[in-house]
């Protein structure tokens, strides 16, 4: 568990808190600038989860996968160039 202590701020006619980039980044925010997040209450705390697409679950997911190292696309055809 991440803790540090922060105040409530105005901003334009709201309020908000002030997060550090390390405690973004522990929950798979790294590009914070207009990312949408999920905020709840419950039992007297406020939750943000960040809000990703249904693209980013699906990549997130294949960290998990085994790399099976390079594909065989089968014999060159045509000029190709191969390194």
């Amino acid at each position: 568990m991440i803790e540090f202590k922060s105040k409530i701020v105005a901003l334009d006619g709201s309020q908000g808190v002030l997060l550090p980039n390390s405690i973004l980044e522990s929950i798979g925010v790294v590009s914070p600038l207009e990312q949408e997040v999920n905020i709840s209450v419950k039992n007297g705390a406020i939750i943000i989860k960040p809000k990703f697409s249904r693209l980013w679950e699906n990549c997130r997911s294949l960290k998990d996968t085994q790399n099976s190292g390079e594909l065989d696309w089968g014999s060159d055809v045509g000029n190709e160039i191969i390194h």
